[in-house]
C-alpha cells in the first residue's frame, strides 16, 4: 500500500534522499514522477517508496527565474568574515573617472587629473594632449590610475510550513504534503526573484525620465516613453561604454549560458508592453518587430521574448514591480494609470554586462541554487512544546545578496503608463 509520508527522511540526520533519475515517471499514472520506484519488500510484495523529486521541481522552479539568469557569476563569501563584501573595480585610463595627480605631459608639466584627456571626444583636447616624445625624450607622459570601491551585503531568508499528522493522514489529497513542498520552494524562488528585481531598479545609475520630467514628482501625463527615449537610452548606454553584449542564463544551471550580440535586453511589465506594440519610430513606422518576425534567424530566443526595438530585445516580466502613486497629481480625462490620486511610473529596466555579481556564502551556488530545504515529520517532531508528535514542518532558507560593480550599466526609462 502507499506509504503515508511522501519524503523519506535519513532519521539521523534529517535529510532528504534524492534520486538523481525516475524510470518510473511515466508509469503508475504518474507523469510527474513525484511518487517515486517501487521496491521489493521481505514479503515479496511490491510497493511503494514515495520519494519528492526535490531537484525536479528545483528544474521547474528555475524556468521561471527573469533576473536572476543574468547572474553568471557570483562572489563567495568564506566564513567568520561578516556579512559585508568589498570590491576593487579598475578604471579605465582613458576615462573622467580615473581621477590621480600622477600625470605628467609631453612638455613635463603635471596633467590636472592624470588620464590624458579622459573621456573627451573633443578634437582640439584629444590632439592638445597626446604623448608625444621629442628627439630627448625625458620624464614625460605618464599617466595614473585609479579603482573605484563598491560594497555589497548579504542576509539569511526563511520561510516554513506547518501541517498536522491529521491533515496528511485524513485529507483527500495524497499528495498534500508534496505540493507543500513545491509551494514552499516556488515561494522562495519568487521572494529571491523581487528581491533582485528591486535591488537592481535601486541601484539604476542612468536613469531617462520619459516626457519633460526631470524627476518622479514631475512625471505627469505627457510623461509616457516614445522612440526618441529609447534612442536617448540606447545612447547612453553607449557612453558609458557598456557592451551590446549580454551573458544570458538559459537554462536551469550556469553550463546553459549564451552570450547575446548587437542587442541590450530590456525588461518591461505588461503596461509597457502595450506601449511599445503601438510605438512609431521618427519616421511614423511601426518601431516595434514582433519575436515571430526575427526569431527564426537568431541563434536562440529567451524566454518570454516579445520582440525587438530599436537597440533592444524585449523580454516580457508579469511581475514587473513600479513605483505606485509617485508621480504628479493625476488627471482623470487621460486614462493613465493611477494611485492615491498620483499617477504610477513603471520601468524599463536594461542590465548591461557584467554590471553585478551574487554574494555566495561558503561554498553555495548563490542566485542559481541556494535553496536549503528540511522536513520534520509528525512523528520526529515530538518535545515538550508538540509532546504527542502532531505537527510537522517544511522550511526553506537561502542567502541573497548583490554587488553592483557597474551602476552606469543598470539603466532605466520611467514612464507613465494607460490604465
Amino acid at each position: 500500500m502507499p506509504s503515508l509520508n511522501p519524503i523519506p527522511t535519513d532519521t539521523k540526520n534529517n535529510t532528504q534522499e534524492i534520486p538523481l533519475s525516475n524510470p518510473r515517471a511515466n508509469l503508475y499514472n504518474d507523469p510527474q514522477g513525484l511518487r517515486g520506484t517501487p521496491v521489493q519488500s521481505s514479503v515479496g510484495k511490491q510497493q511503494w517508496e514515495s520519494v519528492f523529486y526535490t531537484k525536479k521541481i528545483m528544474a521547474d522552479v528555475a524556468k521561471k527565474r527573469k533576473f536572476s539568469k543574468l547572474a553568471t557569476d557570483s562572489i563567495s563569501m568564506p566564513k567568520n568574515m561578516g556579512m559585508r563584501i568589498k570590491a576593487k573595480i579598475d578604471l579605465p585610463v582613458l576615462d573622467d573617472r580615473n581621477v590621480n595627480d600622477q600625470g605628467i605631459d609631453s612638455r613635463g608639466l603635471q596633467i590636472k587629473n592624470g588620464n590624458f584627456y579622459g573621456s573627451s571626444r573633443d578634437i582640439g583636447r584629444v590632439l592638445g594632449s597626446l604623448p608625444i616624445l621629442t628627439e630627448e625624450g625625458g620624464r614625460v607622459n605618464r599617466f595614473g590610475f585609479s579603482r573605484a570601491e563598491t560594497e555589497g551585503t548579504f542576509n539569511r531568508y526563511g520561510i516554513f510550513v506547518e501541517y498536522s499528522r491529521d491533515l496528511r493522514d485524513l485529507d483527500s489529497d495524497p499528495n498534500l504534503v508534496t505540493d507543500m513542498h513545491r509551494k514552499v520552494l516556488e515561494t522562495a524562488e519568487q521572494i529571491a526573484e523581487d528581491n533582485l528585481q528591486a535591488d537592481l531598479l535601486n541601484s539604476a545609475g542612468t536613469v531617462i525620465y520619459a516626457g519633460n520630467a526631470v524627476s518622479e514628482e514631475t512625471m505627469n501625463e505627457s510623461s509616457m516613453v516614445t522612440f526618441q527615449a529609447l534612442e536617448q537610452l540606447s545612447k547612453a548606454l553607449r557612453l558609458n561604454r557598456t557592451p551590446r553584449k549580454t551573458k544570458y542564463v538559459y537554462g536551469s544551471t550556469n553550463y546553459d549560458t549564451k552570450t547575446l550580440h548587437t542587442h541590450y535586453v530590456m525588461f518591461v511589465g505588461n503596461e509597457v508592453y502595450e506601449i511599445l506594440k503601438v510605438l512609431k519610430d521618427n519616421w511614423g513606422n511601426p518601431a516595434f518587430i514582433p519575436v515571430e518576425k526575427y526569431g527564426a534567424s537568431i541563434d536562440k530566443v529567451m524566454e518570454d521574448e516579445v520582440g525587438a526595438i530599436s537597440d533592444f530585445r524585449i523580454i516580457l516580466t508579469e511581475d514587473m514591480m513600479g513605483w505606485y502613486g509617485a508621480g504628479a497629481e493625476a488627471n482623470p480625462e487621460f486614462g493613465l494609470a493611477t494611485q492615491d490620486g498620483k499617477y504610477n511610473i513603471y520601468p524599463m529596466l536594461v542590465v548591461g554586462d557584467d554590471a553585478f555579481s551574487a554574494i555566495t556564502f561558503n561554498g553555495s551556488n548563490g542566485i542559481n541554487n541556494k535553496f536549503e530545504i528540511k522536513h520534520i515529520k509528525p512523528e520526529e517532531s515530538h518535545d515538550r512544546h508538540d509532546p504527542y508528535g502532531m505537527i510537522g514542518l517544511i522550511s526553506c532558507q537561502w542567502f541573497y545578496g548583490i554587488l553592483v560593480k557597474r551602476p552606469e550599466r543598470i539603466a532605466l526609462i520611467k514612464t507613465v503608463a494607460p490604465m
